[in-house]
């Protein structure tokens, strides 16, 4: 990949202050990552006491409904059997038999629906001073985590920035082809366009390189690739044949 040899250099440049910003981010080791996730298991076992609470307040709702419901249904069934005393014939008897039986049926439907409020209240408690149980020890982790994280940051901060500063210098030096060349290749390898070449062997993959490689490589007026894994090449000593 031919280029202009200053425009290869700077990108080589650029690469050995991307791998250093990498290098410092590399300190932070899992820390990111694992305050992420505590962020995460929070906000959702916040949400889900959220939509406990809200089941809570249904279930004490409709377990009001039903109390209400089951008060005027015997006090129904009480007005309907004392009426059965006075009837004067056996249709009006069946009658209010009927009525007595269908109240009866309804009051025992809303009967076997209020057993199942004590039963789902009681998960719903159990499951929330569970949850506030985890919510108090994953906060401490995290706490002691975001702490850790500031202290890291504290002995890389001053430095990344500076790096940071230099690196969007350097882009500003680069054509657009080249710097999203340069970007797409970060991207095929994680992060690094770049793997130096190591006693003539590429340090990606480990292979060992052609004689003609080192002289590419030397010159720096080409973007050279390894052949066997496809990674950008550079050296910082001067190869001979």
């Amino acid at each position: 990949m031919k280029t202009e040899n200053n425009s290869v250099v700077d990108i080589i440049n650029l690469h050995e202050i991307d791998e250093r910003l990498h290098n410092m981010n590399e300190k932070r080791g899992p820390l990111p990552k694992t305050i992420s996730d505590l962020t995460n298991k929070i906000e959702s076992i916040e949400n889900n006491n959220s939509n406990l609470e809200n089941d809570k307040i249904d279930i004490e709702k409709r377990k009001s409904v039903i109390l209400s419901n089951v008060s005027e249904f015997n006090a129904k069934i009480e007005k309907l059997n004392n009426q059965t005393y006075d009837v004067k014939s056996n249709r009006e008897y069946e009658a209010l038999l009927s009525e007595i039986d269908h109240l009866k049926m309804s009051l025992s439907n809303e009967n076997k629906e209020l057993e199942t409020f004590d039963a789902k209240l009681e998960e719903i408690s159990t499951t929330l001073n569970s949850n506030t149980e985890n919510l108090s020890s994953i906060k401490e982790n995290l706490s002691k985590k975001n702490q850790l994280l500031d202290e890291t940051n504290l002995l890389i901060a001053d430095k990344e920035v500076e790096l940071n500063k230099d690196r969007e210098k350097l882009v500003g030096t680069l054509s657009k082809d080249n710097y999203s060349l340069y970007l797409e290749k970060q991207d095929e390898y994680d992060g690094l366009a770049f793997a130096e070449v190591n006693r003539k062997s590429c340090s990606n993959c480990c292979s060992e390189l052609p004689p003609q490689i080192y002289i590419d490589v030397s010159k720096r007026d080409t973007l050279t690739v390894c052949p066997t894994c496809n990674i950008f090449l550079y050296s910082n000593e001067k190869i001979t044949d």
